[in-house]
């Protein structure tokens, strides 16, 4: 190593600390948005933005504020995740406004560390007798810096991501300025204190960390309680949305059972007249009888008429084998056919499994109504309902036409609904599965763009003939 100038293996070993910690940073961020993102090449490009814009601040002749370097670097990225993916944006605001204050919350917590490694040093004086001993000394000084903030904001990107549940919610402005403001506050304060130090400087021509020695450690905690108040905020924000989605779900749990009283009502209500048509059946008989021993051929013929009116409305025109289940059925029907959608059905409750109506007409009312949904912007549009049996094991498949293309919740595992309005939405195939876990089955979901098959098994007690 004699023969080469010490300056620049100096200079060498900067230059690679700051790609390496632009490359560092990008990824972090890549890391971060990934799973915000419909396309993990969006979050690619976004962290390559950052690092671009980056590089490109370096090669600027005339100086600029480290502030304004990276503000520019996160916009850029920012830019690219909106012109990729036009939704969501003040989610993706606030994540790269978050993002940003990390960054510099991780690189002060660093700066205020690096004291302490310099005094630790300091008590090793042999260290200092070479210069190629010293440049050794700032390798290794530099690359635990860069590893340290590194691993910083790499666990608060695993934090946010972790935490933050409902990653394709929208988010309202509300939301973005109370969410934001633990980072704004933490960005105000962090500036505030540089000036601080710079002021202090100038004026004594002394370091201030020098000076006041504890001075570190309070900057310390402070860059500290800011970046955990940060995650601290989107944890507490989540488990708040968390509890109001619990809620939600109880009032539809609620507004389910009421569809079920509904129901009941109605299908009593149909088994009613048909049990009074039956009483009256002998009556009826009889009157035509007399009718036609008296030879009033038109009166038998209008009576006739009039009875076969009234027993078609009291014929049940879908028999799946439960009242209930019956009247859930011929409700959909009605709504399919106003829509102009085919709808066929062969569904068949199964009573010997010895599962509650209750859960059926949920898994019914709402497979149906997302496949409703679904069918009705298609061409021809069709929805066809189906079950069969297997011993003890009970197969529930709703087919619809579909022309679009499914989100997955990697969180859950589920499409994301595609409501603009995401409140009071997207419960429904959640609450299929949770009946289905009950009964030790699961759902399984399937689109090949034309159509879409939606799976339901339950688990039913003992085996009973297959249907």
């Amino acid at each position: 190593m004699t023969g080469i100038p010490i300056d620049i293996c100096y200079e060498a070993v900067t230059q690679v600390y700051y790609i390496a910690i632009e490359a560092a940073t990008a990824y972090c961020l890549y890391y971060l948005i990934k799973e915000f993102m419909r396309e993990r090449k969006h979050a690619g490009l976004a962290g390559l933005a950052y690092f671009v814009m980056m590089r490109l601040m370096y090669r600027i002749p005339y100086g600029i504020s480290n502030l304004m370097v990276y503000g520019l670097a996160v916009f850029a990225a920012f830019a690219v995740m909106w012109l990729s993916e036009r939704e969501r944006g003040m989610q993706k605001l606030f994540l790269c406004l978050t993002f940003f204050s990390l960054r510099w919350m991780s690189l002060a917590m660093r700066n205020c560390i690096r004291p302490v490694i310099d005094w630790g040093l300091g008590q090793f004086p042999e260290l200092y007798t070479d210069a190629w001993r010293i440049f050794s000394l700032y390798v290794g000084e530099t690359f635990f810096g860069l590893l340290l903030n590194f691993f910083c904001l790499f666990m608060a990107a695993w934090v946010v991501r972790k935490f933050y549940v409902y990653k394709y919610a929208e988010m309202t402005k509300k939301e973005l300025l109370m969410l934001s403001a633990p980072s704004l506050s933490g960005m105000a304060g962090y500036h505030m204190l540089k000036l601080y130090q710079i002021i202090y400087t100038k004026d004594t021509g002394k370091s201030l960390y020098q000076t006041y020695g504890v001075y570190h450690w309070w900057s310390f905690l402070y860059y500290a309680v800011s970046f955990m108040s940060v995650l601290a905020m989107i944890v507490l924000f989540q488990n708040i949305r968390k509890g109001q989605e619990e809620e939600l779900q109880r009032k539809i749990l609620s507004g389910e059972m009421e569809n079920m009283k509904r129901y009941i009502g109605e299908a009593e209500r149909r088994y009613h007249d048909i049990r009074s048509m039956r009483h009256d059946m002998g009556n009826h008989v009889m009157t035509l009888e007399n009718l036609y021993a008296r030879r009033e051929y038109g009166e038998a013929k209008a009576y006739t008429k009039q009875l076969m009116e009234e027993l078609h409305g009291t014929a049940v025109e879908i028999k799946s084998g439960n009242p209930v289940t019956d009247v859930i059925l011929m409700e959909k029907r009605e709504e399919a056919e106003t829509q102009g959608i085919a709808f066929d059905c062969s569904f068949r409750y199964p009573e010997a499994a010895d599962i509650n109506v209750f859960d059926i007409s949920i898994i019914l009312n709402n497979a149906i109504t997302n496949a409703l949904e679904h069918a009705g912007g298609c061409g021809k549009p069709y929805i066809r309902i189906s079950s069969y049996r297997r011993g003890n094991i009970c197969m529930m498949e709703f087919v619809n036409s579909f022309n679009g293309k499914l989100v997955w919740d990697e969180g859950s595992g589920l499409p994301c609904t595609t409501k603009a309005d995401r409140q009071g939405h997207g419960f429904g195939l959640a609450n299929i599965r949770r009946v289905a876990q009950k009964y030790r089955g699961e759902i399984e979901i399937e689109t090949d763009g034309e159509c879409l098959k939606l799976s339901v098994m339950l688990l039913g007690a003992g085996g009973g003939a297959e249907n």
